[in-house]
């Protein structure tokens, strides 16, 4: 800081001098400083000065909300792969959640819901009932999805006693009235993940495809509300006219993503941590576009963008660095393996920087 003064106090003491530095400090993440002062040309002119500086902008990375609908009835207490299907599937959520949790904004339900949720006490048929949305949408909720996944483990609460119906049909209605409830405040990409290992049932209905019809309908209502609903049936296959398979199709305004399906049965662990993991990753790739709310750099501005703490900057490049996401410049997308580089490191510290003109002309500052 010291050679920077010394600079600027040599300027200011040679009025004749026809070059000046204009310096403006950033936050570089622990960096060596940027070189964000260049010399440029004084014109005389009405004596105002102008030259080059470098400018900050701050991008904002967009996150997918995926809210998991974990099924802890009689089915996913059965044998799988040396565990159970239940013990199998909290193990497999657990990493995905670790690993995406900055990428993603997790939020939870379960069926039945435990003693606890007002939802148990509010339900006239016990065996028949869902929990609430006990985990809202958010990012960087290990701590809580891993506690409420595990029963709140370390805390000595139990799960749920399991019941003989699957309520799938009730989780989906619960997860759909939450998600119409907070509908104005969000235009994230909204996922419904239901882990399950049966069909709907609720054996309290008189008629037997009340359940499958109330699921169906559910699905499709978030389907409505640009909500896309992605089933893992661990353990089980469904057959085409089964209410799963049909759940799976219900279809939404929000495609699937790249190389995803709607429909995963896993019948390993390797298995399953497979599926979960090509799900999950593909959605918290959404976090791969950025949106920056200041005055966009000018067109033939040069950005520098660098990823958390590295000295190197993200090449401009829209098959492995980064790209303009749309014409105005306000967002951009990382591509290839910054993309993959982005997800994986788990840090929300983006450093963008131009140059720009203070003379006006194609890269006058904004």
């Amino acid at each position: 800081m010291l050679r920077r003064a010394a600079v600027l106090g040599i300027a200011l003491w040679l009025p004749a001098c026809t070059d000046r530095v204009i310096l403006n400090d950033m936050g570089d993440a622990g960096r060596p400083d940027l070189a964000v002062g260049k010399d440029a040309t004084f014109f005389t002119s009405g004596d105002v000065p102008c030259g080059t500086i470098s400018q900050h902008v701050d991008y904002i990375p967009r996150a997918a909300q995926l809210v998991v609908l974990l099924d802890r009835s009689n089915a996913m207490q059965t044998s799988f792969a040396g565990t159970t299907r239940q013990d199998a599937a909290e193990s497999a959520l657990v990493n995905v959640v670790a690993a995406y949790q900055s990428r993603v904004k997790f939020g939870f339900e379960q069926f039945p819901p435990d003693g606890s949720d007002r939802a148990f006490t509010d339900c006239p048929r016990n065996t028949c009932c869902a929990g609430s949305v006990g985990v809202d949408p958010q990012p960087n909720a290990y701590k809580r999805m891993s506690g409420a996944i595990n029963c709140g483990e370390g805390q000595n609460l139990a799960c749920p006693a399991p019941t003989y119906d699957s309520a799938s049909y009730a989780a989906l209605a619960q997860v759909r009235d939450y998600f119409k409830s907070k509908n104005s405040f969000t235009n994230d990409d909204r996922y419904v993940l239901l882990v399950t290992a049966s069909e709907p049932s609720c054996s309290a209905q008189t008629n037997s495809d009340e359940a499958c019809k109330d699921a169906l309908s559910a699905a499709s209502d978030l389907g409505g509300l640009g909500a896309l609903v992605v089933v893992v049936a661990v353990g089980y296959q469904p057959s085409l006219d089964s209410c799963l398979y049909r759940i799976s199709q219900t279809g939404s305004s929000l495609l699937p993503p790249a190389n995803t399906s709607t429909l995963y049965t896993p019948t390993s662990l390797y298995g399953l941590n497979t599926a979960l993991t090509e799900f999950v990753s593909a959605v918290a790739e959404t976090g791969c576009t950025l949106d920056s709310y200041a005055p966009p750099p000018p067109a033939q501005a040069e950005l520098k963008i660098y990823i958390g703490s590295n000295a190197t900057p993200v090449p401009q490049d829209g098959q492995n660095g980064w790209s303009y996401a749309n014409p105005d410049r306000t967002s951009i997308t990382f591509s290839g393996a910054a993309c993959d580089q982005f997800v994986m490191s788990q840090t929300s510290q983006i450093s963008a920087s131009y140059s720009c003109s203070t003379c006006g002309g194609s890269k006058a500052c904004p």
